[in-house]
């Protein structure tokens, strides 16, 4: 079942990432990434997507003891896809987190007071799904998920 999708960034991306990153804490996702949807109806997975390259840019910067990590800019031609809210569903602005404590949880990324940089700094990475099956079993997937009846 697709947790989330969105844009997932490889080590050489993370490590841009990071460069940029103030106030390193100790922990990253498996899998750095800029959440589209969470808990994505059928409607809502987008295979159309899957495997594209996709460019963002960091906008701002923001930290706390447990959260690290930064606003982003989406191209509009994207912004179309992008529908993530909170669990209390509220509007959440594109964001991703750079690295967390280890009391940390990346879902509190979004309500960090972010500064914007100085500049846009470019950052591409591929959409794609992070799956979490019923066993437990979590993992990232560049698949088609939409399912036909």
């Amino acid at each position: 079942m697709v947790d989330y999708e969105g844009i997932f960034f490889d080590d050489e991306e993370v490590k841009k990432i990071q460069k940029y990153e103030l106030n390193h804490l100790g922990n990253i996702h498996e899998k750095v990434h800029c959440t589209f949807i969470y808990k994505p109806t059928n409607d809502q997975i987008y295979d159309e997507l899957l495997n594209k390259e996709i460019s963002i840019y960091l906008i701002s910067y923001g930290s706390s003891k447990n959260n690290s990590g930064f606003e982003v800019e989406i191209p509009d031609e994207y912004m179309r896809y992008y529908n993530n809210y909170d669990i209390e569903g509220n509007y959440v602005k594109p964001h991703l987190t750079a690295s967390i404590s280890d009391n940390g949880k990346a879902k509190d990324t979004h309500n960090l007071k972010f500064t914007p940089l100085k500049e846009k700094i470019k950052i591409t990475g591929k959409f794609g799904y992070w799956i979490k099956e019923d066993n437990g079993e979590e993992y990232l997937s560049f698949e088609p998920q939409k399912k036909t009846i």
